[in-house]
């Protein structure tokens, strides 16, 4: 009898061991799976608020090429007449920008990289037109807006803004698309496994992009 009470003691044991294992496992499948949706409603956060900002830039760096395009504006005369535009008016980003995508930056290699040179290119863009404060100026003897004659190095900050600008545009425009594919989509997995198997034609590009730094 007493051996028959210990065997009976020790199933009960290991009974309630691995029940406390099993429940223990359970919990923590449960905390992973509220930990993954809580990470992934910020980053659809942080998503929208950076992709709003990129999609911005984008649309203002098109519409002033347009602009000049209607207005007649030579390839040679573009960068001063840029950055007289920007002096006057300038696209911004949020101030939370940085914070939001710092978010973003282990969703993926290729977009982490884009947000990056993104932010460098438009950060010169912003140093270069504040830098330029004052040198167009309004003068009664020609239309609003003329520009003294600028300087060797006013003529380098006009075309580093033009440069910088459609740079920073490009990258943009690839970060949107991999916001769109691994943040946004309704199924970023698949988007995910898609990429790792085919890739889209702009997807490629991004690559040879970011190999040869090249817009």
């Amino acid at each position: 009898r007493g051996l028959v009470g210990s065997e009976m003691c020790i199933r009960d044991s290991w009974q309630t061991m691995l029940g406390a294992i099993f429940g223990g496992l359970i919990a923590l499948i449960a905390a992973l799976i509220v930990a993954l949706a809580q990470t992934r409603r910020e980053r659809r956060t942080a998503a929208m608020l950076v992709f709003s900002d990129l999609l911005a830039i984008v649309t203002a760096d098109q519409n002033l090429h347009t602009l000049a395009a209607d207005s007649n504006v030579s390839d040679e005369k573009y960068p001063r007449w840029l950055a007289e535009k920007l002096s006057l008016r300038r696209p911004k980003i949020s101030p939370y920008f940085e914070a939001e995508m710092v978010r973003l930056l282990d969703v993926d290699v290729s977009l982490a990289a884009h947000l990056h040179l993104f932010r460098i290119s438009f950060s010169i863009v912003e140093d270069r037109v504040l830098d330029l404060k004052g040198t167009f100026t309004e003068d009664s003897s020609r239309s609003p807006g003329a520009v003294k004659k600028p300087s060797q190095r006013d003529s380098d900050d006009f075309e580093s803004i033009a440069t910088e600008l459609d740079r920073a545009a490009g990258h943009a425009d690839y970060a949107i698309h991999y916001l769109e594919k691994l943040v946004l989509s309704k199924m970023p997995t698949v988007s995910r496994l898609r990429m790792s198997l085919c890739r889209y034609p702009i997807e490629k590009k991004s690559r040879e992009v970011l190999k040869t730094g090249q817009i």
